[in-house]
Formats: structure tokens, C-alpha cells, sequence
């Protein structure tokens, strides 16, 4: 799983059927956050994320733009390195009562495989997320991966089980990861790895805790379904990663925000624990 500053603009796996979409362009002198909320021409603190910068330097930049259907639902995100010129978009299809049907992942991070694309086809029943999965060709052989979802008493995704599935028809759980939620918020995240024996082994356990204010954007199962950290209502102030191996070697990542007048996330001066590096991060909203 990504380090979660990095998935603030790379917002990891995951064609609107809505015919109209929003997508927002940064108007001229905008200041992130800021503006007249009254004045559609310019930021608006009240309103949609429609991009986030994260600064390294000034000439190293992610820059992430989203997109919404007509009832403010995501529709999907892009993400475009000014450096590397690395990029990575993720679509999403909603159907009737604009339940995700689709997620589909562009990334350069497949050049060089036999994938152009990562295709999800997301399965509801019973109101809720049941399970997407991935079906893909290799040498003309067809294999899948599918990810089920196990929910808590509050309705919150608290397990995912990741299979793959083989071309004789077998199928094996390779991974698992548990969520743990407070005040509706993400702050426990536990990756295990099936180890051959059957026995589900803890790899990494990831810690978040949040403020009180309002985050840009709020996706609750959502976040989960299409790979997206912004899973509940407040901003994550602080993450630690602790290998389960070598807790020795845990790493934390923080980030101080600057608030808008909605208390919403206008700036984020972030600080990277293990080397010590910092970054910035912008956010527009209209």
C-alpha cells in the first residue's frame, strides 16, 4: 500500500455514465482555499475539490484534478508529475442511483507489461460493495484477481480478502487487509500476506490520526472501492508505518493544514519522518 502523502495525488486502485461532467480548470490568480465564496469566478472554499498540488520543489509537482458527474459524484481523478512527467487516472463508471459499477486505472506504472489498463468491475448486492475484480489475459491464458468486501456493524468495509484466481478455475487468498475506524474516520490499517502455509501473516500495520475539520473531499466505502484516501469526514494530521519484522524501522509522515473560511484544507506543510524532506500541498475547490 502507498505512503498516504504520496496517494494524496496518486490516489492508487482504481467512463462516467453520467453524459455530463465537471472538470475544473485553476482560474487565473486563485489562491488554494481562499477566494469569495459568493463568486462562482473564483475559488470557492464551500465548494468541490477540483485539484490539489503536492509540492517537493518548484520544479518537482503532482498535480491532481478531479472530476464529478452532475450530482457531485467522483467521477474519476488525474494525477500528472511536472518532473517526471509520470501520470496516472482513474475512472469511474456509476450506474443506477450512481453505484460504482467500474473502476479503471491508467498509470505508466504499466508501461513495459501486457496491461494498458487495470479494469475493475465492481459487484453491489444487499446495499453494499460486495467485491470488484480484474480479469486480464497473459500469453493468451486468462487469469483475475478479485477483491470481497467484509463490513463491521456500522455498515464501514473492515476487511478486504484478495484472491487470484487461476486458469484452471482455482483460486487462492493471497492477501488480506483490516480496517479499523473511529468518528467515522480511517485509523487502523493492517496488511497481511498468505505465507504458503495457509496462515495469514502480518506485514505492515499503518496508524492515522486526524483533526477535526472538514476534509476536501469524503467517500466513506468509496474511498475504498475506487483507491482513494479520502475515506471520512476529518484530515489524517499524521501516519506511522511500523513492519511487523522490524519494528525498529517504523516511519512517520505528518502534515500541519492551513484552514479555509469553511474549514476545509486550503494549505499542508508536510514533513517526511525517515529522511527528513518536506513538502507542500494545495488545494482548490469550486
Amino acid at each position: 500500500m502507498k505512503n498516504w502523502i504520496s496517494a494524496l495525488c496518486v490516489l492508487l486502485v482504481t467512463l462516467a455514465s453520467c453524459s455530463k461532467e465537471k472538470s475544473f480548470e485553476l482560474p487565473a490568480g486563485a489562491t488554494p482555499g481562499g477566494g469569495n465564496p459568493n463568486d462562482p469566478g473564483t475559488d470557492n472554499p464551500n465548494g468541490l475539490l477540483r485539484r490539489q498540488v503536492l509540492m517537493e520543489s518548484p520544479e518537482d509537482s503532482m498535480t491532481t484534478t478531479f472530476t464529478y458527474d452532475a450530482q457531485n459524484r467522483v467521477t474519476g481523478w488525474k494525477s500528472t508529475a511536472t518532473f517526471t512527467g509520470f501520470e496516472e487516472e482513474i475512472k469511474i463508471t456509476r450506474g443506477n442511483g450512481g453505484i460504482i459499477s467500474k473502476v479503471v486505472l491508467f498509470s505508466d506504472d504499466l508501461n513495459g507489461t501486457d496491461l494498458d489498463s487495470v479494469v475493475y468491475e465492481v459487484h453491489y448486492s444487499n446495499n453494499r460493495y460486495a467485491y470488484k475484480i480484474h480479469r486480464f489475459e497473459i500469453a493468451n491464458i486468462t487469469y483475475a484477481d478479485s477483491i470481497v468486501y467484509e463490513y463491521n456493524n456500522a455498515g464501514q468495509i473492515e476487511r478486504e480478502r484478495i484472491f487470484s484466481v487461476y486458469p484452471d478455475g482455482t483460486s487462492a487468498e493471497t492477501e488480506r487487509r483490516e480496517y479499523a475506524y473511529a468518528n467515522g474516520n480511517l485509523v487502523t490499517y493492517e496488511f497481511y500476506m498468505n505465507e504458503g502455509s495457509g496462515d495469514f501473516v502480518l506485514n505492515d500495520t499503518y496508524t492515522y490520526e486526524h483533526d477535526t475539520k472538514k476534509a476536501p473531499l469524503v467517500m466513506g466505502n468509496e474511498a475504498l472501492v475506487a483507491g482513494s484516501f479520502f475515506f471520512g469526514p476529518n484530515n489524517i494530521t499524521r501516519e506511522t508505518i511500523v513492519e511487523a519484522n522490524n519494528p525498529g524501522n517504523s516511519d512517520q509522515t505528518s502534515i500541519q493544514y492551513t484552514y479555509n473560511i469553511a474549514d476545509k484544507p486550503s494549505l499542508g506543510a508536510v514533513t517526511y519522518g525517515a529522511s527528513g524532506g518536506t513538502a507542500e500541498v494545495k488545494y482548490y475547490y469550486q
